[in-house]
């Protein structure tokens, strides 16, 4: 009689752990970027910054991955890595009090990340060193 029980009992246990599993979720990924520099009119100061990536993501670091900054949609400035950091100059207008945020693109998992804050930009002024770079906390875009 206690094997007849434990059969179905089991079988229903099974089929519990068949359909309960959380499926991983997934993320998009993207082609390379083609980010351009908006043209903007009166364009007379700028700020530069030196960006490492958060450690989760820094092993990743390619030399195809993409980082640039913007104002809305307006590409205001593209980076160039040089010993896995990310040096940009972003471009604005002497009257400028934009929030800046930036998008940083991996060649190697093909995502596509977004800066968690933003940065009022503020002319001539350099965030960040070669020794004590910003670290730029991203999240990923979907």
């Amino acid at each position: 009689m206690k094997k007849n029980i434990s059969i179905p009992i089991l079988l229903v246990l099974f089929s519990l752990s068949l359909f309960s599993c959380k499926k991983d979720e997934t993320y998009p990924q993207h082609e390379k970027p083609n980010w351009e520099i908006s043209e903007i009119e009166n364009v007379q100061v700028n700020f530069s910054a030196i960006f490492d990536l958060e450690s989760n993501l820094s092993v990743y670091i390619a030399e195809n991955d993409e980082l640039a900054a913007f104002v809305g949609n307006d590409c205001r400035g593209t980076a160039t890595l040089i010993n896995d950091l990310f040096h940009i100059t972003v471009k604005g207008t002497a009257d400028e009090n934009s929030k800046v945020t930036f998008r940083y693109y991996s060649s190697t998992t093909k995502y596509m990340y977004e800066a968690i804050d933003y940065v009022d930009f503020e002319a001539n002024i350099t965030l960040g060193t070669i020794d004590n770079p910003e670290v730029l906390a991203l999240t990923l875009r979907k």
